[in-house]
């Protein structure tokens, strides 16, 4: 069950401002995680044709990755607490 909004903590920013973020000055991202901003991170991979999570932040580093295919429904834990689809993925890789 997934958790209402109202229970679920805030974001630091939304996604779009951390993309943002991230092309403008990928060190400062680096920053905003040591901060403990960034608690969990989904990154796809056209290249493997998977979808990496990387969640549990501690001294600098993400202390639970894992890796899914695309097609397979992908659990990010909280304070996001949501599941992906990733099915549509595999429409965006040759």
């Amino acid at each position: 069950m997934t958790p209402r909004t109202a229970d679920r903590p805030q974001p630091q920013m939304s996604i779009e401002e951390f993309e943002e973020l991230e092309r403008r000055a990928p060190e400062m991202v680096r920053l905003e995680f040591l901060n403990g901003k960034v608690q969990v991170k989904a990154v796809p991979d056209g290249e493997t044709c998977s979808v990496t999570v990387h969640a549990e932040p501690e001294d600098g580093v993400y202390r639970a990755v894992t890796t899914r295919p695309f097609g397979a429904v992908v659990e990010l834990p909280d304070p996001v607490g949501i599941t992906l689809e990733t099915e549509k993925l595999k429409d965006y890789v040759d």
